[in-house]
This record gives structure tokens, sequence and C-alpha cells, in this order.
């Protein structure tokens, strides 16, 4: 039990190393006026993009679950909504780093290569650790959970936790 234990802490650590590291990178400088104005309007941009995406995608996981509620059991569709939840914020939290990190890697390259290289490793790796912490997070949260319901009856649990990885793995496709 412990290692599920160490797990979920491992995840939280993932996730407060994604922020702050996208600290970090936010605190590196933007560049001129003319790449804030463009940087600004790429991030509006791929936000707007992300939004409507994700509305769209809303209808899909809904007729899912209720498909999955419906057929394979209600845990199962709470699983699978937790996984699209947890996909949509690793994005969000992955575009957020990428659409700051694109100017001021670029205004570092105009001095350093290292540092360029540094700010665009580092924003990088904020969708890393988020993607890994809160799938982390989510998985053995929801194990623990689970574990706790259905009184340690692992075929049952691995049925319905499998709807997290579904969820998960759906809005990620899109």
């Amino acid at each position: 039990m412990y290692l599920f234990w160490f797990s979920l802490a491992a995840g939280v650590l993932a996730i407060v190393l994604a922020i702050v590291f996208l600290n970090k990178v936010s605190k590196n400088q933007d560049g001129t006026e003319a790449m804030i104005e463009i940087a600004a309007a790429i991030r509006g941009g791929a936000m707007t993009f992300l939004k409507r995406e994700y509305q769209t995608l809303s209808f899909f996981v809904l007729v899912v679950a209720i498909i999955l509620a419906v057929f394979i059991q209600p845990a199962t569709a709470v699983c699978f909504l937790a996984g699209a939840i947890s996909s949509v914020l690793a994005g969000y939290i992955g575009m957020n780093s990428a659409t700051k990190a694109n100017v001021k890697t670029a205004w570092a390259a105009k001095d350093s290569i290292e540092n360029a290289l540094q700010i665009a490793f580092t924003g990088g790796a904020v969708l890393g650790l988020a993607v890994v912490g809160i799938g982390l997070f989510g998985l053995v949260g929801i194990f623990l959970i689970l574990n706790q319901i259905f009184a340690h009856d692992l075929a049952k649990i691995v049925d319905i936790i499998a709807g997290y990885g579904f969820g998960a793995s759906s809005v990620a496709l899109f």
C-alpha cells in the first residue's frame, strides 16, 4: 500500500514541478513590442482553438459517458469523465506553457543559444510533467477510492478504472 502513497506523492511532485517550471519560464523577457504583439495574437489564436476544440469534444465525452453508464456501469463513466477532465487540464497547461515559452525563447536566442534552449526545454517540460503528474495522481487517487468502495476486489477495480485511461486517451487523441 505504501507504493500507492509514493505514487500519489510522485504525481503531486510532478504537478508542483510543472508549476515551478511555468513560473520560471514566465519570468523571462518577452522581447520587443512587435514580438509581444505577435505572441499575443498566437496565444489568443491557440487558446481560442483549444476552447473550441474542448467545446466540441464535450459533446463526444458526454455521449460516451452516458453509453458507459448505461451499458457498462456508472462508476466506469465517472472514471471516463475524470480521465477526460485530466486530459483537458493537461492540454490547457501545455498550451499555456508553449505559448508563453515561444516568444521568450525567440528573444533569448538573440543573446544566447544556451539560454534559449534552457527556456524552450523548461517550457516543454511543463507539459510532460503536467501529463505525468495529473495522470498519475488521478489514476492512483481513483484506485485508492475504488479500493475502499469495492472492498479490494481487484478485478472489478481494474474493469472500472480502465474508464480513466479511456477518457484521457479519447481527449488526447483529438
